[in-house]
């Protein structure tokens, strides 16, 4: 979870963390390198297969499989719902992506996962669609201590990264690097 990343990476177990960064973090360096939009997954049988637009407000009435409450996935999506004055039937809630696509699989209920995990999912068959209104994003970024050197693994990795976003290679489906 991203709360932990952050607090390992003030306290210098870690030399850098590649996470979530909702807000701005004025005590660490942050490095912007990629951004997902956020997608409803659901069984290839399901009403919405083949659908163009999917606004959060369709979700109203569908069972709904989540991530648990202290996950930032979970929190921006609900996030989403309260602007569209929604309340999905929570009918399941795990922490973890391969239960939540396979719980979706089975047919018992739709998901909200950021673009970037669909890969991990594609497992289950689920087919995805991104959501609008409200549009639900996330920044991910490399994420330092300033203050800190960095070991030349870390720098080594920093280059990487760097190389690999100037590449333009694809990333997963609703995600693009910065």
């Amino acid at each position: 979870m991203s709360d932990g990343v952050l607090r390992r990476v003030r306290t210098g177990a870690v030399d850098l963390a590649v996470t979530v960064v909702p807000e701005p973090l004025p005590d660490l360096q942050v490095q912007p390198i990629a951004a997902d939009r956020f997608c409803c997954v659901f069984p290839p049988s399901h009403p919405f297969a083949g659908r163009r637009r999917l606004d959060s407000a369709e979700l109203a009435d569908q069972p709904h499989v989540a991530f648990e409450p202290s996950s930032c996935i979970r929190q921006r999506a609900e996030q989403a719902f309260a602007t569209a004055r929604v309340h999905p039937d929570l009918v399941l809630e795990s922490r973890n992506i391969t239960t939540i696509a396979g719980l979706v699989a089975a047919g018992l209920g739709v998901a909200v996962m950021p673009g970037l995990v669909l890969p991990i999912v594609r497992f289950a068959g689920l087919e995805h669609q991104a959501l609008g209104r409200p549009e639900i994003s996330r920044r991910i970024a490399v994420v330092r201590d300033p203050n800190r050197p960095l070991a030349a693994a870390s720098e080594a990795f920093m280059t990487a990264i760097g190389r690999t976003q100037r590449s333009a290679d694809p990333l997963a489906p609703e995600t693009t690097w910065l």
